[in-house]
């Protein structure tokens, strides 16, 4: 009787499982059921009825499995015969690509009904085909297999080294996790090697960095308990000079900065202990923090009430916030103001030189010139009593190249032989910047300018040196 109540529930439990989609397993109890109506023989009509539907559904599913796959199985045949009759010149790809078929047909096989024994010889036949071109493949691999376990044997006999040349004094922790990871990229690079020898080889290397594992462990404990210990120097600070206390902290960090890293969960944890003993001290600060933003912000809003010098100073007053974003954007703003007033006295100082010209030929007064560079004030003291249109033209000519501006057309022949007159000058001559340059040519243009022979030839040139200079 109690054999007849399990096959009633094996019969249940397979209809539940029918009815869920799981049909292996549904399947698997169904023959369990039949295993057991064998041993006991007769069974009751109604439980024999109840055990034929079950059966009936199971063979349904197996139906259903082979409509479905023995297609793809079809498929798979074809795929393994196209790899036999035209197999790849590369050994290794040809075993890559007869590993892959043979795993979608085990997976066929796991998730569905399994092949027909017809199906399964001429899929066999066509994989040891395509095995054949591998046969040197295998052997040349597997002398690499052995070459890889004597190399491996080799790093595990020079760990042991190690440990012997460094077991009266280890070596840092930081030096110790580096010459570990340096053996194991060593070693995990040999590979493969024969499975019949890997586990030793394995149980070796792991026994060869148990004395190292053992050293960390020991250093991370020391680390530890001197964490620990600043953490308690933190706890115990307690002047009424809050500047003093944020010393002696910034001090107790670098000193925990100079200790090597615990693994990092431990590491984590002693940090925010650290951090949190630390944070009292930085309550005031983060007050007058906000109090220089507030400030500071303020003076953003208007800039324009400010002289440069005025923002200067600011920049040495906010000092508790010269990370924030508003001290570089007062940093910008200086900046910015600054080559303002560069470019609006540039302008001014081009403007002056531009009526230098009539000034000098004018005879008038130079003091009016007040943003004229000093550098050009020696030309009101030159004579005049020269006059070399050629000097003048050369002048006017070299400034337009030095200022990178296309001289006319009828002066191209000219420009050419200035042009080779600078090559060899650059040889004889020190260095001299832009403007030093301009200077020059223009004090040679005045040195060659005689007031009473001026004329329409020398204002035009003077005007071309002045629009050179300001297109530049």
């Amino acid at each position: 009787m109690e054999r007849t109540d399990q096959i009633v529930e094996l019969i249940s439990k397979a209809n539940q499982s029918f009815e869920s989609g799981v049909i292996r397993d549904g399947q698997k109890l169904t023959r369990e059921a039949l295993k057991l109506v064998k041993v006991q023989g007769k069974i009751p009509n109604k439980l024999k009825h109840k055990l034929n539907a079950t059966v009936a559904l199971s063979r349904y599913f197996d139906d259903i499995s082979s409509f479905a796959t023995n297609p793809k199985r079809d498929e798979l045949v074809s795929k393994i015969k196209e790899i036999a009759d035209n197999p790849l010149k590369n050994p290794r790809k040809q075993a890559d690509e007869i590993h892959k078929v043979q795993a979608q047909w085990q997976t066929l096989d796991q998730t569905s009904k399994t092949a027909s024994q017809k199906q399964w010889n001429i899929f066999r036949s066509y994989v040891d085909k395509a095995w054949l071109p591998c046969g040197d493949f295998f052997e040349e691999l597997n002398k690499q297999k052995l070459v890889n376990a004597t190399k491996k044997q080799q790093i595990t006999q020079d760990l042991n080294e190690f440990v012997k040349k460094n077991n009266n004094k280890f070596p840092t922790i930081r030096i110790l996790r580096s010459k570990l990871r340096k053996f194991d990229d060593s070693w995990n690079s040999h590979a493969p090697v024969r499975d019949n020898v890997f586990r030793k080889l394995k149980s070796d290397f792991m026994d060869a960095k148990k004395p190292i594992f053992d050293e960390i462990n020991k250093q991370n404990e020391q680390i530890k308990l001197k964490k620990e210990q600043i953490i308690e120097s933190v706890a115990k600070i307690n002047s009424e000079d809050m500047d003093e206390n944020i010393s002696k902290y910034m001090n107790l960090k670098k000193d925990w900065n100079i200790l090597d890293k615990l693994p990092h969960k431990l590491e984590k944890t002693l940090w925010k202990k650290f951090i949190s003993s630390g944070d009292r001290f930085f309550e005031e600060q983060n007050k007058n923090k906000q109090l220089q933003l507030d400030e500071l912000n303020l003076v953003l809003k208007d800039l324009k009430k400010y002289e440069i010098t005025d923002l200067q100073e600011f920049l040495q007053k906010f000092d508790l916030i010269n990370k924030s974003k508003e001290y570089k954007t007062l940093q910008n703003q200086i900046i910015k103001l600054r080559n303002d007033e560069k470019d609006k006295r540039n302008k001014e100082s081009i403007n002056d030189l531009e009526k230098l010209f009539e000034y000098v030929t004018e005879k008038k007064d130079p003091s009016d010139l007040t943003n004229l560079d000093s550098s050009y004030k020696e030309i009101f003291d030159y004579k005049f009593d020269m006059h070399s249109k050629d000097e003048i033209l050369e002048s006017c000519i070299r400034i337009e190249m030095i200022c990178n501006i296309e001289s006319l057309k009828k002066d191209e022949k000219i420009r050419n032989q200035i042009q080779l007159k600078i090559l060899t000058e650059k040889f004889n001559k020190a260095q001299q910047t832009k403007k030093e340059e301009i200077l020059l040519h223009i004090k040679n243009f005045f040195l060659n300018l005689s007031i009473s022979k001026v004329g329409a030839t020398e204002k035009n040139l003077w005007k071309r040196i002045i629009k050179a200079i300001k297109t530049s």
